[in-house]
């Protein structure tokens, strides 16, 4: 079996042995048997039913751990999906997951100058393809085409304040956004002296058009909500449909008591109820990713979020009503 007594044990010195070491499979003490039997079931191409979310995440730390790294994206919570309204492969991952060398921007087409014909926001812009673009995500060591990628936050991280069109992350959150901004940065060569103010609009001239922009911090991003936006406020489903119909009222006041009917009227959003609104809290959204052109600078750019789906509240009432009961 072997070419002499010396290649027994290769690379081992033998002077002063007594008898050879004994010779016993790897072990890992710390690591559980089951789960890395499964590992490797997955690795031999077979399915594996996943019981719930503390199996998953059971089959990632160890994925982690061996550096499987294709089977760790894999594992992840994702959704791929295709849009037949928009005509693109989606892919929806929450923003913990993300991993740079996965993201990219597809530009618009050259002959691209104005929007699609569906209903977008003012605050999304179309201009150079070399400008303006969609972000989209691929899966390292898996996906091979990418998706226009739809990123979830969740854990009440968010603050959108709907006057202003700005959103506002917490802790882990807002470094991770920050860091997905500073890649977006470098893919459209940006200078790094300040990527974070030009996308995220809090350089110099590149300040929020609504006079309500006080109410965030200065790091906010700015969001749009588009017609096809699902948001959900405080357990009702929120609509902007009565928004015409207010300003048909308003527009009536201001004739009667003098004001010049030229003025252009206050919009406010309302819920059904009629409450107004102002700041919510966003337990989990879902948000598409757009880099265009900045409104007030030409030359500058900026990060829109594109409200997908939207779980939010206006206040503590609606946080408190969710709680439960300890003791059942």
């Amino acid at each position: 079996m072997f070419s002499s007594t010396d290649a027994v044990f290769p690379g081992l010195d033998r002077a002063g042995l007594l008898r050879p070491p004994s010779i016993v499979p790897p072990a890992v003490p710390s690591r559980s048997g089951e789960v890395f039997a499964e590992l490797i079931h997955m690795l031999k191409g077979y399915p594996l039913h996943i019981r719930n979310e503390a199996h998953r995440a059971e089959l990632l730390r160890d994925c982690r751990y061996f550096l499987f790294k294709g089977l760790e994206q894999k594992l992840i919570p994702h959704s791929i999906s295709h849009n037949l309204q928009r005509g693109k492969d989606e892919i929806t991952i929450r923003l913990e997951d993300i991993r740079q060398p996965g993201l990219s921007i597809a530009f618009d087409a050259p002959f691209q100058t104005s929007p699609p014909p569906q209903t977008l926001t003012r605050h999304v812009r179309y201009s150079a393809p070399s400008m303006s673009g969609w972000v989209h995500y691929v899966r390292p060591f898996v996906d091979t085409t990418p998706c226009e990628l739809i990123i979830e936050i969740s854990g009440e991280c968010t603050r959108l304040d709907v006057d202003a069109m700005r959103v506002e992350f917490s802790g882990d959150a807002k470094k991770r956004v920050n860091r997905l901004v500073e890649v977006l940065a470098s893919k459209i060569n940006v200078p790094n002296a300040r990527p974070l103010g030009l996308l995220m609009g809090s350089g110099p001239g590149s300040q929020p058009e609504s006079p309500a922009s006080g109410t965030l911090g200065e790091g906010s991003v700015k969001v749009a909500l588009e017609g096809s936006s699902s948001v959900v406020l405080d357990g009702k489903v929120w609509k902007e449909s009565g928004e015409e119909e207010d300003e048909v009222v308003e527009v009536k006041t201001e004739m009667v008591e003098g004001v010049s009917a030229s003025a252009p009227p206050r919009k406010r959003r309302r819920v059904e109820d009629g409450a107004e609104i102002g700041v919510w809290t966003v337990r989990t959204g879902q948000w598409r990713v757009r880099v265009q052109p900045a409104s007030s600078d030409g030359k500058a750019v900026e990060c829109v979020l594109i409200a997908v789906k939207i779980d939010a509240f206006t206040g503590e009432i609606a946080r408190n009503q969710e709680r439960t009961f300890l003791s059942g």
